[in-house]
């Protein structure tokens, strides 16, 4: 049974995705210009800044029916754990029979952020469409069917100065897929973790925003960014591990790894729920899309 989802409660803030910084002396990617500064930068609106609020469309009776659904999965769920036992990683769950310590979508697709999406101005794939990426990600994750980025980047109304309204993903999810999506700001870590397996479990993936210097394979690179979350496992452990799909590689992007990347963190990762909280809860909106 799939949850039906809508953006819901409040729109929130936009982030701006990826741009290495190019170090003093250090040669300009081969045909294009210097990349910007790390960050948000030219938006005005600092990692730590006051929230700029957005306000969304909202239908009361779907906000509470979601609410109530969420509920009834925390419940369904906390009985399962009672007596759950091994389970395999790529069983699909529903809420009625919730999954034991781990489950994740059976497909992960990875188009990596500017793909067949290229900035005219330099000519190299963009560097501002983390929340188009993702969502093309994830639905064609969820359905098989491939939106262009440069499609999404329209619907979710992208700038590249300040980025994707995390609200606008949650419209543009609701209006051209037939799942339903909604913003949630968890409350804290297990609150996360209730919501990637309310997900997760109804074969649905979720794009939250975070601040990526809390995840390891990011090796401390700043930045304000969407990605993917696609499974979790060992839910009942005491720090369960988060499954990442991250589609920004600034090899793709740049024809090489910048100085200021320690690593690429392209790719698919395990990360401890801790950290995802943590990179959640300092992201612009402390939200994700679920």
């Amino acid at each position: 049974m799939t949850f039906r989802r809508r953006a819901t409660l409040l729109g929130l803030l936009a982030s701006v995705c990826v741009t290495p910084a190019l170090p003093a002396g250090a040669a300009a990617p081969p045909g294009n210009a210097v990349p910007p500064a790390d960050g948000i930068a030219n938006t005005g609106v600092a990692d730590t800044g006051v929230p700029h609020w957005q306000p969304l469309p909202q239908d009361a009776a779907k906000v509470a029916a979601k609410l109530q659904s969420f509920s009834e999965y925390k419940k369904a769920r906390a009985a399962a754990n009672a007596n759950a036992g091994a389970v395999s990683p790529m069983r699909l769950c529903t809420r009625e029979q919730p999954c034991g310590d781990s489950n994740q979508l059976p497909y992960v697709a990875m188009h990596p952020e500017g793909d067949g999406n290229r900035d005219p101005a330099t000519g190299r794939p963009k560097t501002y469409t983390c929340g188009p990426a993702a969502s093309r990600n994830v639905w064609l994750s969820m359905s098989g069917q491939d939106i262009p980025e440069h499609q999404w980047e329209i619907w979710e109304q992208t700038s590249p100065t300040t980025g994707t309204l995390i609200g606008n993903i949650a419209n543009a999810m609701n209006a051209h897929t037939s799942a339903y999506w909604s913003v949630y700001t968890p409350r804290s870590a297990a609150d996360l973790l209730w919501a990637v397996g309310a997900d997760i479990d109804t074969n649905q993936a979720v794009i939250p925003n975070v601040q990526t210097m809390y995840l390891s394979f990011w090796g401390g690179h700043r930045a304000l960014h969407y990605n993917m979350i696609y499974g979790y496992q060992h839910y009942t452990s005491s720090n369960p591990t988060i499954l990442f799909g991250e589609e920004y590689d600034p090899v793709f992007t740049f024809g090489y790894l910048p100085p200021s990347y320690p690593v690429d963190p392209y790719g698919w990762h395990q990360e401890y729920l801790s950290n995802t909280w943590t990179a959640v809860h300092n992201s612009p909106s402390q939200s994700v899309v679920f």
